[in-house]
């Protein structure tokens, strides 16, 4: 593997890293607003 592939690799793994981070943020999310009706209709 040459330099410029470890750079553009490592330039992939950065942006799937973010991808995926605002993936788990959204999943967060939806994962609260789902809990909400249960914490009011209870």
């Amino acid at each position: 593997m040459t330099f410029q592939h470890f750079i553009y690799y490592k330039g992939n793994i950065k942006k799937l890293k973010k991808q995926v981070k605002r993936i788990r943020i959204l999943i967060h999310e939806k994962q609260l607003t789902d809990d909400l009706p249960r914490f009011y209709f209870r």
